[in-house]
């Protein structure tokens, strides 16, 4: 039969503690091998006749069994049974198949005040375990013994604390699409003329930005966790530049190169710049964009067609 939790093992019979002595037609004290309060606690038999708990043909007290008249001489032909010790010797009981249905199983269980060991499936290098993280709040883990790359610690959900923002960390819905509420993510556009030779761009129209980690007045992008993070941008200018460059800086420092690009023909020039990369940020890092060129760029307006984003990967 299959079973919740550990294996049990096969009930056993009935064990009962007993005395027996022997009568000699005058003794009517016999002394107890456990303690009594009750007459009904104990059957008596004499001479394989049960006697009666009710008509005073015996007395206890503590563990002294007195009779009212002495029993005939015998080989154990005086009986005792222990009604209170009438109980099986192991704990562990399997139940008959089919025998436990829903009504019989408790499912409201108050575990708030219980350590709850991990549920642990197969053993050695294959164990898998579901559980909660200790010392650490609000975290829910499924985790693997195995010793090949990243299957140490494979899927930890980390539950958000303000009630405005239960339940969403990562959501699997009905249509299979994974959400994320809460990962960092923004998008900014530029609608006129910003920045110049040197400067960083600032001056955003922002459109997007998930936990409020982008500054659209300064430009700067701050990192809220640790880890690798998705940036792509994309500048315009239809001005007589002869190029355009701009490069993304993380904490002030040149960490990508956008490619220039140079437009030809009679009409105004529409130079244009972008690229994207991934970066590897601590916590609380910057990164914004310089504009390296010496000329404006959007100066007509087509500063519109200009953009910055950016996404945590993992």
């Amino acid at each position: 039969m299959g079973m919740i939790g550990n294996q049990l093992a096969a009930g056993t019979a009935l064990t009962i503690a007993n005395d027996s002595f022997n009568g000699n037609g005058s003794t009517t004290a016999f002394t107890l091998s456990q303690t009594v309060s009750a007459t009904t606690d104990i059957e008596v038999l004499v001479d394989n006749v049960q006697q009666s708990p009710y008509d005073s043909s015996y007395s206890v007290s503590g563990t002294t069994l007195t009779f009212s008249a002495a029993p005939a001489a015998g080989t154990n032909n005086i009986y005792v049974i222990y009604n209170a010790s009438k109980h099986i010797s192991t704990n562990q009981v399997v139940p008959d198949d089919g025998s436990v249905t829903h009504a019989k199983l408790h499912t409201d269980m108050d575990l708030s005040t219980k350590n709850v060991n991990p549920i642990t499936m197969s053993t050695g290098t294959n164990k898998m375990q579901m559980a909660i993280q200790s010392a650490v709040s609000n975290r829910f883990a499924i985790r693997s013994t195995h010793t090949a790359d990243y299957d140490n610690n494979p899927f930890i959900v980390y539950q958000p604390s303000g009630a405005g923002h239960q339940n969403d960390a990562l959501v699997i819905n009905t249509g299979g699409q994974i959400t994320k509420a809460q990962q960092p993510a923004f998008h900014a556009g530029l609608n006129s003329a910003s920045g110049s030779n040197g400067a960083y761009v600032s001056g955003y129209v922002l459109h997007a930005d998930t936990g409020n980690h982008f500054n659209a007045s300064t430009g700067i992008f701050t990192a809220p966790v640790a880890g690798k993070y998705f940036f792509t941008a994309f500048f315009m200018t239809n001005n007589s530049a002869s190029t355009i460059d701009f490069s993304l800086h993380v904490n002030d420092t040149d960490y990508h190169y956008m490619v220039p690009y140079q437009a030809s023909g009679s009409l105004p020039n529409y130079n244009h710049a972008g690229g994207s990369c991934i970066v590897a940020l601590s916590a609380n890092d910057t990164v914004r964009i310089r504009n390296n060129n010496t000329a404006l760029y959007g100066s007509s307006g087509n500063g519109r067609h200009s953009g910055f984003s950016g996404f945590l990967i993992g």
